[in-house]
């Protein structure tokens, strides 16, 4: 589909970035709920509040994102930093106050992450191949969700190494943006 090596880089490491804040660090939550739940001894309710406020950071950062939009690096830069903190502070969080606060700044990475691709995609994509681009980098989701699924699996009486395996691959989606 895409014959300049460039576009391609640029598309896949797009996926990435969406694989890894989205479907890892933002989603990741819901599929490891049931480990949370039985470690902090948390409600429904609490388990609810904490994913509200990762949808409101997720909301703020793409807010803030696109009022950063004419720099897309530092934009993606904050998408990875977010998201890895984030998931770090989850495989590491000592009581559910911390949990719920990395869970909250792990959300804002996946709101970072699409207004910098975004602006990527525009400026260096011809227009014709914008939505094809853009497409393929958003089924990042999906691929994140299913490698955030395998994690939890593979993990489920260790899930803080999910976590730390999570801020891993952000970070390694991260810090390799596509070029500007």
């Amino acid at each position: 589909m895409f014959e300049e090596d460039p576009v391609r880089a640029m598309v896949v490491s797009g996926m990435a970035l969406i694989a890894a804040t989205y479907g890892l660090a933002r989603f990741g939550y819901g599929l490891f709920l049931p480990r949370f739940t039985e470690t902090f001894q948390m409600g429904s309710a609490t388990a609810g509040f904490i994913q509200a406020g990762s949808f409101l950071s997720f909301c703020l950062a793409a807010v803030l994102a696109l009022r950063l939009a004419a720099r897309p690096r530092l934009v993606v830069m904050c998408a990875g930093a977010t998201a890895a903190l984030g998931s770090m502070g989850v495989a590491f969080a000592p009581d559910v106050v911390v949990l719920a606060v990395s869970v909250v700044l792990a959300g804002a990475g996946a709101g970072f992450a699409t207004p910098g691709l975004v602006t990527f995609i525009e400026r260096n994509i011809a227009p014709a191949r914008q939505e094809s681009a853009q497409t393929i980098v958003n089924a990042g989701t999906g691929a994140g969700i299913v490698v955030a699924g395998i994690l939890m699996l593979l993990t489920t009486d260790h899930w803080r190494l999910g976590w730390v395996a999570i801020a891993a691959l952000v970070a390694m989606a991260a810090v390799a943006p596509p070029p500007c």
